[in-house]
């Protein structure tokens, strides 16, 4: 099934990978569809009745693409590919995090699509991928 994220504020501030189980084909009253969702963690204080909050990342049914420049994405071809995402901090500041990609074609402009791994929101390392760790604490400029 599909990824999802899975938080609780009362337990743990990082979120838990979790995978879609079961979508209902009904719609309830407020035109949500109720998901079952699998937790792939083994968090003791997990328990039943925790109120918690998913994030799934659904199909864009526009379809509409993340592009980011080649030069963003690291690791050779026939290897896993990556790209470093930075978590903000602060106002400018942020912290590079290491995240596997799965890209696409590549378009005009030398721009590639990445198909799973990145959110459209979120921000991409543009310089010095390859001489950068994860954890690294930057300073994010426009």
């Amino acid at each position: 099934g599909m990824k999802a994220k899975v938080s609780f504020p009362t337990v743990d501030k990082q979120p838990m990978d979790a995978t879609v189980k079961k979508v209902s084909p009904q719609a309830s009253e407020n035109t949500t569809y109720p998901v079952t969702l699998t937790i792939n963690d083994n968090n003791a204080n997990l328990r039943d009745g925790l109120d918690g909050e998913a994030a799934l990342s659904l199909p864009n049914p526009n379809g509409a693409t993340i592009r980011v420049p080649i030069s963003c994405v690291a690791g050779a071809a026939g290897e896993q590919r990556f790209v470093f995402v930075i978590k903000k901090t602060g106002e400018r500041l942020g912290v590079v995090e290491k995240r596997s990609v799965k890209v696409g074609s590549l378009a005009e402009n030398s721009m590639v699509q990445i198909l799973e791994g990145l959110a459209a929101e979120e921000i991409v390392l543009a310089r010095g991928v390859h001489r950068i760790e994860a954890g690294t604490e930057v300073r994010i400029s426009e």
